[in-house]
């Protein structure tokens, strides 16, 4: 929403940013405690029992003095005469008389330390206590307590002030980052140190072997002298070579050392001076002006003293006299006192501005620290509205005009939080809404908060857990396992201790990361350390210490490779391991593994059972629901999430993800309002969050967008890996090439080249680790986008989902690619490893996508995958649930709608296979009923070519009905004539009778589908043969390439083929005259279109001209032209061909050629031509077919079969007889990959029985045969 411009929003536009360029520091008063606790008392509070030591007895006086019926109750009473005496004394004066009336200045201090509440620790919880009015105060301090002060102190303020002498802003700062940071720095200098001396010891021993290299390099010259003197001496002097060149050797190993130590040490320094920096961020506590000068931002720096600890010494900064900083006196003489503060507030007010929070307009330490500063606040007063002070307010006050002016006198800028403009103004910076389930002006505060806040990745805690997740992983890449196998004992003992030199940086930094990685760097040790881990465990046993640490390191492994124990220990290695688990938490650490592995096998019974015993955590909670997700049970899976608060990030995120599931706006939503728990967690989750934010919110603006990516790249940028990285590191290493999946066979006739894919088994566990980092990142697949595209996921999803079924099938449905999904389905159905385990995963599925509950993103792909599992299992498994859904109007509606296609493609399939007499009649009913929707026609057909439809009696009285009624408007719809179609052998005799009536009065001429006039051919070539061959003549569809004007072409294939006539030789010589010509004409536009572009393929128009004119050539052959215009036509077909011979296509592994060679064959078979070209020909396919050779194999299986299928052709196939057998033979036992197999076993049947037919009984064959029609494919 867009405001008018305002002095309210641009005011704290302004304030933001100076904030933004470090031009702001704070300063925080007493008002802000109260955020945490109303024990925190206000200035009133804190003055009420000094007020009442010094009056109270005047009060209870005049109390007294005052009639009883018209008292008032004494507390109001009490409490409006403390307040009257406050005012008329004034705040600081009332401590003066304290201290006087008391006689020493320690009395104020033991008053205030009573009042401030102070932290104490008690039963491993943190308390904070304080004394007010007479009460003890005692409230458990929480962490979600001190929020509003962490997020203040984690602004990017120059430095922070306070007037508060409680110490919650020091308990909000982080102290951990400055003690880890140091002891960084203390390990890397103790590592230079002894480098040092490393380089001392080399230097020296690379002089000392120098001075010897030289003495030995003179003594083999003088050696050299003398042996050339005395050359006759019968024994010659031994030459030194040998030793000189090892001396070489040692000074050059003492010089590499050199350089690498010197690399070190430069390294570590490097180091060193970015520890250092990170220091430098890190707030300090200052309390003592000498402590200024150690650094000069980020500072927490009380300015008015700090609640005594233990041991502390009296005394505040200079003044010993004086702790507390809250007198008149003190406040007079501050500037004189503490001058090194009053400058520094001085100095910095002159260079940065002020922002005040938790003060008042009346406070006397606001009051008080504007006198200290006005002569700063009155300079270039001139310059009002270049505020240096803003003063943020949280009650709705009215301002009084006194103070407005005071305000404005002295350059303060008053922000009023609790206005209307202001709050819709922060709501829509942010996006969050003012949060008013919680105290207003909290959640004023922390609106402001969030509006003020930028993301800072340059803290010290994101410099340290970067330096422990690389220390981490360099620790487990440095081990060694080379000796694992030896069984000499030093060895074992001295590769155990070896190992365990790492043991105190893993363990303590195991933690570092949620998602370690999983490169073969960083991973082998730790694989070798479980393959061998009882190994290990036993050769450890005589030291139990030592043992128990292997153990340690053992379970972080399996921990750390996301990988399930079943896949490195069987059941009794399980139970030995089981023995070392000692405490609860290694335990428990155990059992969540164990009930991964059962969630993954979805091993129900064993999930269930173990799940009652662990304790009701985070992680029990997330994987029960992952368990209703697994079987797609979302309502019990939302029950499950509606009963589940995480407050940890990482389930936080889990949840989201399994709620995306349902829906993604409700996802984006929980993550966003759960944001500052990301922000309060590690780095590696932040990232995952802004991730998942643009992952879920598709409502996300660009500028949000874009913003949220930069501090994604800024996070990456400093080593953190995020979700795309992470799915990319495992990738990466699967070698994934996604290449586009379609359906098996879905290309065997097509002109186009495949690639056959290979499986690799050495990628199982990089695939399971795949499934298991989606697990353990919470979530879904797809979600405003796929995090991995359907392609790159099928190549993980085939290579496991035979072990891993289930979770496999819930990541693949969420997509809704329909190539793939059916792919995957194909996968399923083929499996004999899943065996009857696919016939529950259709029946569950079938019973899910009738549940209201199941997410829209899941229908779709339900559907696609049933199309292909149908094939595999017996109907009478899953008929009648496919009737129920067939049943439901809705469902019936999408069915008929070519918009659509999953609803299309389920049916269609179905109903290939279905056998029940009450399905097949309820789909003709609804198709009879749609007849106008191209579908119905599609449902009918395979209808009709369903072997279980031969015996199925239709005529009941509703279909009856129908077919009687739509008998009569045949003349008026095209449709009907496929309706009728593909009814007609289940037509009463009069229904036949009626149609061909009926079929009389359509005018042929508009008939302009195809399909429809070979429907017509049919009924019509008995008694309407003339009527209909004029209707042909007449027709558009005869050669139509597609051309809509000489400039403008379609190409849709939308012809009528000649060839379905072939065999009638319906054609007088006249009538084949026509045809001619109108070819001549068709021929003649693609001559000039060709002029112009020589691209396009017209070769399906070629191939049917050819057609004809061989095929009509007793007709045609004596027109003049006849020959020329043949071939012509032929060598248009010759450029498109890129081989000499059909031989040279059978041979090559070029899908495009062996498809048309495929054609060209089987027009010399039909035509009864070249039998040597022929037999030759079928021989290289035969052998092709033998061998499962290369693509293309699915054509050629089905031109074999056709082929020998045909009485005609019985002679061709005899001299083949053995290899056909040996190819029944090889199919019977193994398939070729990547096919179709139910196409693939039909094609073979048909080649079996064929065989029988022409070679008699073989009983061999008969076996291949039964194989082929294994029970558990139905088509």
């Amino acid at each position: 929403m867009n405001h008018k411009p305002s002095f309210a929003t641009e005011n704290l536009k302004n304030l933001k940013s100076k904030l933004e360029s470090k031009q702001m520091s704070v300063l925080v008063g007493a008002g802000f405690g109260k955020n945490i606790h109303n024990m925190f008392p206000s200035w009133w509070e804190l003055l009420f029992d000094m007020a009442y030591f010094l009056n109270g007895k005047e009060i209870e006086k005049a109390y007294l003095n005052i009639p009883v019926k018209k008292r008032s109750p004494k507390k109001k009473f009490i409490d409006d005469a403390i307040g009257d005496f406050i005012d008329s004394v004034g705040y600081l004066d009332l401590v003066t008389q304290y201290i006087n009336r008391k006689g020493f200045q320690e009395a104020i201090s033991t008053y205030i330390e009573d009042k401030t509440p102070k932290v104490i620790e008690k039963d491993s919880k943190r308390y904070i206590v304080n004394r007010c009015q007479g009460k003890n105060n005692e409230v458990e301090l929480t962490d979600s307590m001190l929020d509003l002060h962490s997020s203040l102190i984690n602004l990017p303020w120059n430095n922070i002030y306070t007037t508060n002498y409680d110490e919650m802003l020091e308990l909000s700062n982080d102290k951990t980052n400055e003690e880890k940071l140091l002891l960084i720095k203390k390990t890397i200098e103790e590592k230079n140190e002894k480098l040092f001396n490393d380089l001392i010891h080399f230097s020296t021993f690379k002089i000392e072997q120098e001075d010897i290299l030289n003495l030995m390099e003179e003594n083999e010259s003088l050696n050299n002298v003398v042996s050339n003197t005395v050359s006759t001496l019968t024994t010659p002097i031994q030459s030194s070579n040998s030793e000189i060149n090892a001396k070489k050797n040692e000074i050059k190993q003492a010089e590499y050392e050199l350089i690498r130590i010197e690399s070190s040490i430069k390294q570590n320094n490097i180091e060193l001076l970015k520890i250092q920096k990170e220091i430098e961020k890190c707030l300090k506590t200052v309390v003592h002006s000498s402590d200024l000068a150690i650094k000069r931002n980020r500072n927490i720096i009380k300015l008015h003293g700090s609640i005594r600890k233990d041991k502390d010494p009296y005394g505040f900064d200079n003044d010993i006299r004086s702790h507390y900083v809250i007198s008149k006196e003190d406040y007079d003489l501050y500037p004189q006192k503490h001058e090194a503060f009053t400058q520094l507030m001085r100095i910095s007010l002159l260079q940065e501005s002020y922002c005040l929070i938790g003060f008042s307009g009346v406070d006397p330490n606001f009051l008080e620290w504007i006198k200290w500063v006005r002569d700063v606040l009155e300079r270039n007063g001139e310059s009002k509205k270049n505020y240096k002070i803003y003063l943020i307010e949280v009650s709705k006050n009215k301002g009084e005009d006194e103070k407005e002016l005071f305000y404005e006198n002295f350059r303060i800028c008053k922000i009023a939080l609790d206005d209307d403009l202001i709050i819709q103004f922060m709501e829509d910076e942010t996006g969050l809404k003012l949060n008013k389930k919680i105290d207003r002006k909290k959640a004023l505060l922390n609106l402001l908060f969030s509006y003020l806040k930028e993301e800072n990745f340059e803290t010290p805690d994101l410099f340290i857990q970067q330096y422990n997740s690389s220390r981490y992983a360099n620790e487990w890449s440095s081990i060694s396992t080379s000796k694992i196998i030896s069984k000499a004992p030093d060895e074992i003992k001295i590769l155990i201790d070896e190992i365990l030199q790492h043991y105190n940086v893993i363990v303590e930094n195991r933690n570092c990361s949620r998602i370690k990685s999983n490169n073969f760097i960083f991973s082998r040790s730790k694989v070798s350390l479980l393959q061998f881990s009882v190994k290990l465990l036993n050769d450890s046993k005589s030291d139990i210490i030592k043992q128990k640490k292997i153990f340690d390191l053992i379970l972080i492994a399996i921990e750390d490779l996301m990988l399930p124990i079943e896949g490195f220990w069987n059941s009794e290695e399980v139970l030995f391991l089981e023995s070392f688990l000692l405490t609860e938490d290694e335990k428990s650490r155990f059992s969540f593994l164990k009930l991964r592995g059962l969630l993954l096998y979805y091993d129900k019974t064993q999930f269930l059972s173990l799940a009652k015993k662990l304790n009701n955590n985070d992680i029990l909670k997330y994987e029960k629901a992952l368990f209703y997700a697994f079987s797609f049970d979302f309502k019990s899976m939302k029950l499950e999430l509606d009963s589940w608060s995480p407050s940890k990030a990482e389930y936080i995120l889990k949840k989201s993800g399994l709620i995306a599931l349902l829906d993604l706006k409700s996802a984006a939503e929980y993550l966003s309002s759960n944001k500052t728990v990301f922000e309060k967690s590690s780095a590696e989750e932040l990232l995952f969050y802004f991730q998942a934010i643009i992952y879920y919110d598709q409502n996300l603006n660009s500028v949000k967008r874009n913003k949220i990516n930069s501090y994604i790249t800024i996070l990456e940028s400093k080593g953190f890996k995020g979700i795309d990285k992470q799915f990319k590191s495992i990738v990466d290493d699967l070698k994934i090439k996604p290449q586009k999946i379609d359906r098996y066979g879905a290309g065997r006739f097509s002109l186009f080249n495949e690639t056959i894919l290979s499986n690799d088994i050495s990628k199982r566990a990089k695939s399971i680790q795949f499934i298991q980092l989606l697990l353990e990142l919470g979530l879904p697949l797809t979600g405003y986008y796929a995090l991995k595209s359907a392609e790159e996921w099928y190549e993980v999803c085939k290579i496991i989902f035979e072990e891993f079924p289930i979770p496999c099938l819930f990541y693949s449905l969420q997509y809704s690619t329909e190539k793939v999904i059916r792919r995957i389905g194909q996968d399923y159905a083929y499996s004999d490893e899943l065996g009857d385990y696919k016939k529950q995963i259709l029946r569950d599925l079938l019973v899910i996508y009738l549940k209201d509950e199941l997410p829209w993103k899941f229908k779709k792909s339900i559907l696609y995958f049933c199309s292909e599992l149908f094939v595999a299992v017996h109907p009478k498994i899953w008929e009648s649930k496919f009737l129920l859904i067939w049943k439901k109007s809705e469902f019936q509606k999408f069915s008929f709608d070519d918009r659509r296609n999953e609803e299309y493609i389920f049916v269609i399939e179905a109903i290939k296979i279905i056998k029940n007499k009450i399905t097949f009649n309820s789909i003709i009913l609804s198709c009879l009923n749609n007849f106008e929707k191209s579908n119905s026609i599609n449902f009918l057909y395979n209808i009709v070519h369903n072997d279980s439809f031969k015996n199925i009696n239709i005529q009941n009285k509703a279909i009856s009905k129908r077919i009687n009624e739509l008998i009569f408007q045949i003349e008026k719809n095209e449709n009907l004539i496929f309706v009728f179609g593909n009814l007609n052998s289940k037509l009463t005799p009069l229904q036949q009778l009626q149609v061909k009536e009926q079929l009389k009065k359509i005018k042929f001429k508009e008939i302009k589908d195809p399909g429809a006039w070979r429907i017509l051919y049919y009924f019509c070539k008995e008694d309407l043969i003339n009527q209909f061959k004029k209707g042909l003549l007449d027709s558009d569809l005869v050669f139509n390439t597609g051309f809509n004007s000489p400039k403008s072409l379609s190409l849709g294939y939308n012809f009528l083929s000649l060839s379905i006539f072939n065999n009638d030789k319906i054609w007088t010589k006249s009538e084949a005259k026509l045809i001619y010509k109108k070819m001549l004409l068709e021929l003649d536009k693609i001559d000039k279109w060709k002029l112009r572009d020589t691209d396009t393929d017209f070769e399906f128009m070629f191939k049917e001209m050819l057609s004809f004119l061989e095929v009509e050539s007793n007709l045609l052959n004596e027109i003049r032209g006849y020959k020329k215009t043949k071939e012509k036509i032929h060598s248009y077909l010759n450029l498109k061909e890129d081989y000499n011979t059909i031989g040279n296509a059978f041979i090559s592994d070029d899908k495009t050629n062996i498809i048309n060679a495929l054609s060209e064959l089987s027009n010399l078979i039909e035509d009864k031509i070249s039998p040597t070209e022929v037999n030759e020909n079928l021989q290289l396919l035969l052998n092709r077919l033998l061998f499962q050779n290369g693509v293309a194999l699915e054509a050629i299986l089905n031109y074999i079969a056709v082929w020998i299928s045909e009485e005609s052709n019985k002679d061709l196939f005899l001299s083949h007889k053995n290899v056909l057998k040996l190819i029944l033979d090889k199919y019977s036992k193994d398939y070729p990959k990547n096919v179709e197999i139910p196409f693939v076993r039909k094609q073979l049947v048909i080649i079996g029985i064929s065989y029988l037919k022409i070679f008699g009984d073989d009983s061999k064959v008969s076996e291949f045969i039964e194989s082929f029609k294994k029970k558990e494919f139905f088509n």
